[in-house]
C-alpha cells in the first residue's frame, strides 16, 4: 500500500461522492483502529462510526462529515469497493480486492453505476459487470457491447447467422431494402444509417481491435459504450419502421 496525502476536511465533504470514496478508502487503512497491523490488508475490517475517529484533522462527530461518510460507505458498497466482513456482525466491513486494487490505483474516479445508468437497456444489461469492474475489462465492455449491435443488426434483417462485421457489410445492410436488409423508408434519401453504423464500428470497435493503445481508459470505454446506446437506440427506430414488412 502506498502512502497518499488525504484532503482536508472541508474539502472532503465537497469532493463527489465517487472521488470522496476512494480518498476515504485511503484514509481509513492509514488511520482507522481496526486497520492496524498484524492484520493483513485483506483480512482488515472496519466499522462506519470508527472510521474517522483517528484521521488526522477530521471531526467524525460533525454532522456534515457523519452525512458524507455515511454516503461514501454505500457509494462503496453498492459499487463493489467494501463488502460485509464474514463471520462479523452487521455493519462491519472489509475491502474487496476491487476496493484494495482501486485504494492503490491513480485513477481518478472509479466506474460507478451512475456512469452507465443512461444507457440503452440491451447495452446496460450487457456490459455493467465488465465496466464495473475497471481498468483491465473496459475494453472487454466496449467488445461485447458492439457485438450485441451486430447480432441485432442480423436479427433484423433475417440473417441471424451471416458472417459478415466489418463496415463494408454495415453499409450493404444499410444500403439495401428488407427483407435482405435494413434500409426503411425514413432513410432512403438521406441514407444516414449506413454512415452513422459504419463510423461508430470504425472508431470504436474495428480501430480499438488492432491496438491496446488507449484501450482501458475509462472515458474512452464510456464514449464507445455512449455511441454503442445509440446505434442500439436507432435499431429500436429500423425495427418499428419495419413492421410493414
Amino acid at each position: 500500500m502506498n502512502t497518499h496525502s488525504h484532503p482536508i476536511q472541508s474539502d472532503w465533504i465537497d469532493l463527489p461522492v465517487s472521488v470522496r470514496s476512494k480518498a476515504l478508502l485511503r484514509i481509513i487503512e492509514e488511520h482507522c483502529p481496526n486497520s492496524r497491523p498484524p492484520t493483513s490488508r485483506d483480512r482488515r475490517t472496519y466499522q462506519e462510526g470508527t472510521m474517522l475517529v483517528d484521521a488526522p484533522n477530521y471531526d467524525h462527530n460533525d454532522t456534515a462529515v457523519s452525512e458524507s461518510l455515511s454516503e461514501s460507505v454505500n457509494w462503496l458498497k453498492q459499487n463493489g469497493f467494501i463488502r460485509q466482513a464474514p463471520t462479523q456482525s452487521t455493519g462491519i466491513y472489509c475491502l474487496t480486492e476491487k476496493g484494495l486494487a482501486y485504494a492503490d490505483s491513480e485513477e481518478a474516479e472509479p466506474p460507478s453505476h451512475e456512469d452507465i445508468r443512461h444507457l440503452h437497456g440491451l447495452i446496460h444489461e450487457q456490459v455493467k459487470e465488465k465496466y464495473l469492474s475497471g481498468c483491465g475489462s473496459y475494453r472487454a465492455a466496449v467488445t461485447d457491447a458492439y457485438v450485441l449491435i451486430l447480432d441485432r443488426v442480423k436479427k433484423l434483417s433475417g440473417q441471424p447467422n451471416a458472417s459478415g462485421q466489418d463496415v463494408r457489410y454495415l453499409r450493404r445492410i444499410f444500403l439495401t431494402a428488407p427483407p435482405n436488409g435494413l434500409l426503411t423508408p425514413s432513410d432512403t434519401t438521406q441514407k444516414m444509417r449506413p454512415e452513422l453504423f459504419a463510423g461508430a464500428f470504425g472508431k470504436h470497435r474495428n480501430k480499438p481491435s488492432h491496438s491496446f493503445v488507449g484501450s482501458e481508459d475509462k472515458d474512452t470505454c464510456l464514449d464507445a459504450l455512449c455511441s454503442a446506446s445509440v446505434l442500439m437506440k436507432e435499431l429500436d427506430l429500423v425495427e418499428t419502421e419495419l413492421l410493414p414488412f
